[in-house]
């Protein structure tokens, strides 16, 4: 098991999660911490500047940085 799964969330939190987004005839629900939920609402309200970052923070995984 890698590190982003051990330190991710319960089971039971994502299960009360997806309940309460069913109860509330939500058509999506994303669990996840601010910063992945700010890049989500980021790529559907502007995707050219979510791209364009994505793009240089890969460049800058590349690199090593």
């Amino acid at each position: 098991m890698d590190k982003t799964i051990q330190e991710g969330y319960s089971p039971k939190y994502v299960a009360e999660q997806v309940l309460a987004a069913v109860l509330r005839n939500s058509k999506e629900v994303m669990v996840a911490p601010f910063v992945p939920r700010l890049a989500g609402f980021i790529r559907y309200m502007a995707p050219s500047l979510y791209f364009f970052i994505m793009e240089r923070r890969a460049k800058k995984l590349a690199k090593g940085e």
